[in-house]
């Protein structure tokens, strides 16, 4: 970290504090994660239903994420990211005392909700806390904080579990939220002011809870919001139709062995989390609306060599290439949706980002799969390339920014 970060988090310290909160979190989350097809095992619990409890996570964070986004908005994001990591605490630690596959399904829908609680609300508190001069850069150092936790805590939950058994990481996961959820009480200012109690308000429960449809529609941005929602949907729709079997295609396609495969993975994560640090600044310099148009065409364009590649080395390259795209748009799409976006709207719509591509990381395994049967990953890799020139297409003709 240099001194120009330093200044950066100190000038905005909710910031830093998230992004800590973050960073701890995922490497409680990355320590689980692959582990958890296999503790599935251990109860019986077939692929398919390892499927299943794999996508309760997904249907309870989408159908939530927009639900406590709005409620954040009124009643203010601290206590929903508080309430979020506490909740994250008791079900990543339940899920060491699970007894069968009943209640791996009851404690992944769990974990949704306490997902659903914290990301909408964090993402809308870094935005409301920084100016707008700032934005990306900040978006920037949030992506990043997940991004370089998940590259380093799979290995460690990995040898957790080889040592101490399947348990200890899940105990280790939720122990890790308890001091996050304090530190984020403790030392994160309230981005809105005028919230109020869920006790104390007279309106209409539903009323409260309104989407406010018709000030969206009455926005001036209201087609760049579309725009980034469609395109949302259908470049992480592309993308799930083959990252789920990426490892299954490695092995067959280049002979990949599964430490080349998880090289891949952590070369990814190493050039994406680089380049979003940059590409946040940039995008405060020379606007959003390049830096997405160009990370979604990169992701497209280099999706298509997959198809050709022939080595695990060339494999490496190609996604390693592949993921700067996504690393140059992420924190410019965030931050063009705050910037578009009324401050006491913020969680509401970060929910419903996060709804919508939720919605197609749920379809896009399951057509992926059925692709995959029918094509040959090849296939679903062409596809996955046009998606991915496709939705910049649709945010070539739909967004602008406010300085246009």
């Amino acid at each position: 970290m240099n001194f120009s970060s330093l200044q950066f988090f100190k000038k905005y310290p909710n910031v830093l504090v998230i992004c800590t909160g973050v960073f701890i979190s995922m490497i409680g989350f990355g320590m689980i994660f692959p582990l958890f097809p296999l503790y599935a095992q251990l109860f019986g619990a077939t692929p398919a239903q390892i499927g299943m409890i794999a996508s309760m996570f997904a249907l309870t964070r989408t159908g939530l994420a927009t639900f406590f986004g709005a409620l954040s908005d009124r009643y203010g994001r601290k206590r929903f990211i508080v309430l979020g990591f506490f909740f994250y605490a008791v079900v990543m630690s339940a899920f060491a005392f699970a007894q069968s596959v009943a209640h791996l399904f009851i404690f992944r829908a769990f974990q949704g909700i306490a997902s659903a609680m914290v990301w909408p609300s964090a993402q809308a508190v870094i935005a409301d806390s920084v100016e707008p001069k700032d934005r990306g850069r900040a978006m920037s150092y949030f992506s990043a904080a997940w991004q370089v936790s998940m590259i380093v805590s799979p290995a460690f939950g990995g040898v957790l579990a080889q040592l101490y058994g399947y348990r200890i990481p899940f105990l280790i996961a939720g122990a890790v939220m308890i001091p996050i959820t304090i530190m984020v009480q403790l030392y994160v200012s309230e981005t809105i002011k005028s919230t109020v109690s869920v006790l104390t308000v007279h309106e209409p429960f539903l009323q409260r809870l309104n989407t406010s449809t018709r000030e969206i529609r009455e926005s001036i941005y209201f087609l760049t919001l579309i725009g980034l929602m469609l395109a949302t949907f259908v470049a992480t729709f592309g993308i799930n139709l083959i990252n789920p079997l990426l490892p299954l295609y490695a092995e067959t396609k280049v002979h990949a062995a599964i430490t080349d495969i998880t090289l891949a993975y952590t070369f990814m994560g190493i050039t994406g989390t680089v380049v979003r640090i940059y590409a946040g600044s940039l995008s405060d310099r020379i606007g959003r609306r390049p830096l997405i148009l160009l990370g979604n065409a990169w992701a497209g364009v280099f999706t298509f060599p997959m198809v050709i590649i022939r080595t695990p080395l060339e494999m490496m390259g190609v996604l390693s290439i592949r993921s700067m795209g996504w690393a140059f748009s992420d924190p410019a799409t965030q931050a063009l949706l705050s910037d578009i976006v009324d401050e006491n709207k913020r969680g509401k719509i970060f929910g419903l980002y996060t709804t919508v591509a939720g919605i197609a990381m749920i379809l896009g395994p399951s057509v992926g799969g059925a692709v995959y049967e029918l094509y040959g990953g090849e296939f679903s890799f062409a596809v996955c390339g046009v998606l991915s020139l496709a939705a910049s297409a649709i945010l070539f003709a739909m967004i602008k920014e406010p300085s246009e």
